[in-house]
């Protein structure tokens, strides 16, 4: 299946239409890419996070700057945005986060003028049945999120905003509200998610800090193991609210295994993400190896971490894990 409906056909050769996505993500994350005719570079994901890979990030950009990278907080584990954003600076790229699996994760949103995006979709840290959010220390970036949100349209950006819109495009007063300036989308949520979304914030901290407990059990339940390996934070003062705990068995085989040790005990486990993107159907070939997003490919498995787990639900998890041998 040969991607021909991407720019070039090739996914190093999109010229000024290329971005940067995760090897190891979502498809919700190289999906869009594709649906809006840009053409999707897959970079390599880093052995300790498992988000992009600095040195192929790089790589990338020496062989024409992107116009856009987007990073995916694997599971919720920061990326080394301290690196992410050096590259940044260097090659003038647009810098997106996807955090749709690490609200309450630190240090997310750091880097000038970045987008975040989150997702309040079913089985998230926090869910509104449907939807998500955007966050952005750009004034310019949000007023823009703005217009593209209500259909093009600046009656929700700031009035210095409308103002400035208006004047360029010689728009009078009774027009204003019903000028649209870009091509956007009418995204409207409903009040039942509002609602529920609110009020999931009033324990949102609380939320957090219970699944950083489980992440940091977790990881002492694994230290030293000789047969798995475990996701790990790339920096010191990295706060992990993850939405599973990542680990990687001995093999394919291996990761079997586990799965049904899991299963014969009514524990639920599943991949890491949509795996290798590379290795997805729906991307196509790609010509390059990716041997670290091959590997969680192969032998990645996630383990629950939910706010409602105890100590002892932790443990009886990760024992159940450990007790498997390749």
């Amino acid at each position: 299946k040969e991607r021909t409906f991407l720019p070039n056909g090739d996914d190093e050769q999109g010229g000024n239409l290329r971005v940067v996505v995760p090897a190891v993500s979502s498809p919700t994350s190289v999906m869009p890419a594709i649906q809006f005719g840009y053409a999707p570079i897959l970079c390599e994901a880093d052995e300790e996070t498992w988000g992009l890979d600095i040195k192929d990030l790089r790589r990338i950009c020496e062989n024409g700057a992107p116009a856009i990278v987007l990073v995916a907080h694997v599971l919720g584990v920061s990326a080394k945005m301290k690196g992410i954003d050096e590259l940044r600076k260097e090659f003038g790229f647009l810098l997106l986060e996807d955090a749709r699996q690490a609200f309450g994760s630190s240090p997310i949103g750091k880097v000038d003028e970045s987008l975040v995006t989150y997702s309040t979709s079913i089985g998230c840290q926090m869910s509104t049945i449907e939807g998500g959010f955007v966050t952005t220390n750009g004034d310019d970036a949000a007023n823009v999120l703005r217009m593209l949100r209500d259909g093009g349209s600046t009656k929700d950006c700031s009035p210095a905003w409308q103002a400035a819109l208006a004047k360029e495009s010689a728009v009078d007063a009774f027009r204003e509200k019903f000028t649209f300036y870009v091509p956007g989308f009418n995204v409207r949520n409903t009040d039942l998610a509002a609602h529920i979304g609110l009020s999931q914030m009033k324990r949102a901290d609380a939320v957090a800090l219970a699944r950083r407990a489980n992440h940091g059990l977790y990881l002492s339940k694994f230290a030293g193991s000789k047969h798995f390996t475990t996701q790990k934070r790339g920096a010191e003062g990295v706060e992990v609210a993850s939405i599973g705990f990542g680990v990687l068995a001995a093999s394919q085989a291996h990761r079997n295994k586990v799965d049904e040790a899991l299963k014969a005990k009514g524990i639920e486990t599943r991949p890491i993400g949509g795996w290798n993107m590379a290795r997805q159907p729906f991307f196509g070939k790609t010509k390059r190896e990716r041997p670290i997003a091959d590997r969680i490919h192969d032998a990645g498995f996630q383990l629950p971490n939910h706010p409602g787990l105890t100590v002892e639900d932790v443990g009886y998890i990760a024992e159940t894990v450990l007790a498997v041998k390749p």
